[in-house]
């Protein structure tokens, strides 16, 4: 995967007691202060706005992907599959 690298990059060995690929999961351990973690921002909204959690290393942004959605034409959509494209097209 290519990739583009604007000003000095910074790599950091992370080491931890509890790894996971799942955002939910990481909220228990990160809102009862047992460490930090790296997601998607629409899994943290709402903590941050209510000052349940607070932003860390702002100054090194973490990467960026493309997310693409495609599907196949159907008269019935999942709710919260159109739930979830909606909020990928809001935050465009």
């Amino acid at each position: 995967m290519g990739q583009m690298i604007i000003g000095k990059q910074i790599h950091v060995p992370v080491t931890g007691l509890f790894i996971s690929n799942s955002p939910r999961a990481c909220l228990v351990p990160t809102r009862a202060g047992k460490g930090i973690f790296i997601c998607p921002d629409v899994f943290l909204t709402g903590d941050l706005s209510e000052g349940r959690l607070v932003q860390l290393l702002t100054p090194f942004p973490s990467r960026t992907i493309a997310i693409q959605v495609v599907q196949l034409p159907s008269a019935f959509r999942k709710p919260k599959v159109a739930a979830f494209i909606h909020v990928l097209y809001s935050r465009k």
